[in-house]
């Protein structure tokens, strides 16, 4: 559809039109698309990761943090073992405190252990603390 000087859509015509004049193609070279984060055309999983391990190092990252994720990532325990790893890390499983936090549990009562030792379910005492009474 042309659009015409009384249309509705002009403003967005006109800046369509602008945009468009910014657009110089070069005439010998290919057309495609460029992976930002390195700088070449593919994805690649390994670049991402090199990525995401770079903006880590530029944080303030805890270093024993770093090496729990170079053991969790690095090793070859199946994909499912190391992500249930990184959420604990992370303290993102479904335990009753981050159900709480995430408002599916709504009384104080359905927050506390389902062992019945009447404290707080969280990733630290369901993973240590139960194992040591």
């Amino acid at each position: 559809m042309i659009l015409n000087g009384a249309d509705e859509g002009r403003g967005e015509w006109l800046e369509l039109r602008k945009i468009l004049t910014e657009v110089a193609p070069k005439r010998n070279e290919s057309d495609g698309f460029v992976w930002p984060v390195d700088g070449t055309s593919d994805y690649s999983v390994r670049g991402y990761y090199n990525k995401l391990l770079q903006e880590s190092t530029e944080e303030v990252v805890d270093t024993t943090e770093k090496e729990m994720l170079k053991v969790i990532w690095k090793s070859w325990m199946p994909s499912k073992v190391q992500v249930f790893g990184w959420r604990l890390m992370k303290e993102r499983l479904a335990t009753r405190d981050q159900l709480v936090k995430r408002g599916i549990i709504v009384t104080d009562e359905e927050s506390l252990c389902v062992f019945g030792c009447l404290q707080l379910e969280d990733t630290n005492h369901v993973f240590s603390e139960l194992y040591q009474n």
